[in-house]
């Protein structure tokens, strides 16, 4: 999604983000349960989602 977007405005200001790279990952319900930066590593990224399942 591009950051000009509208979808991409409302997200990013329902969750915070400010800065690129970003991942957020939220519930069902669209609450956010992690808003950051992403891991450089592949494994703490699949560690990271891992304790949202």
């Amino acid at each position: 999604m591009g950051a000009e977007e509208d979808s991409f405005q409302e997200l990013s200001q329902r969750y915070g983000v400010r800065s690129f790279p970003r991942i957020a990952i939220v519930d069902r319900n669209g609450n956010a349960l992690y808003c950051g930066s992403p891991p450089r590593e592949e494994e703490s990224l699949v560690q990271l989602v891992s304790q949202y399942r």
